[in-house]
């Protein structure tokens, strides 16, 4: 992956304050030899409400609802859970601050996998991703105007 990010010039690195994806934007700007990476909350994974930070069982507590057959809390309607809506408008809003601040360049930017594939299942063309831990996503526009690459 190293050499595949050489090749691809990029000039500026900007990753989510979460622990994971700035770890993960550390490694590149080393790998890269670029400053440190931009933290930024709106690159964040979606906000999970009452079940943030949580196991199962306290989710499960908190909420007043039990898991379902796939082992998930249902948070859907809870104060504080952002829907598939609101997660793909703050990445692109964030997307759109990022092209802004570097005209004509280049820029990688760490999230997370469940914060993207919300964001690509809007895309134009696009596709519903179950993206796992590394996966790299291409995405080309400006404003609000955005497709995969």
């Amino acid at each position: 992956m190293a050499a595949e990010l050489r090749k691809a010039g990029i000039a500026a690195i900007f990753a989510s304050d979460l622990l994971r994806a700035a770890q993960t934007a550390a490694v590149a700007a080393r790998v890269l030899g670029l400053p440190p990476a931009v933290l930024d909350p709106c690159l964040r994974e979606r906000g999970m409400g009452p079940s943030q930070c949580v196991t199962y069982g306290e989710a499960t507590a908190r909420t007043g609802r039990s898991l379902d057959a796939a082992g998930w809390v249902e948070l859907a309607g809870l104060p504080g859970v952002e829907d598939d809506d609101t997660v793909p408008a703050r990445l692109l809003a964030a997307f759109a601050d990022i092209a802004a601040g570097i005209p004509g360049g280049r820029a990688l930017a760490a999230s997370h996998g469940s914060a993207m594939a919300a964001l690509v299942r809007g895309l134009p063309g696009a596709w519903a991703p179950v993206l796992g831990n590394g996966a790299v996503l291409r995405l080309r526009g400006a404003a609000t105007d955005w497709r995969m690459a």
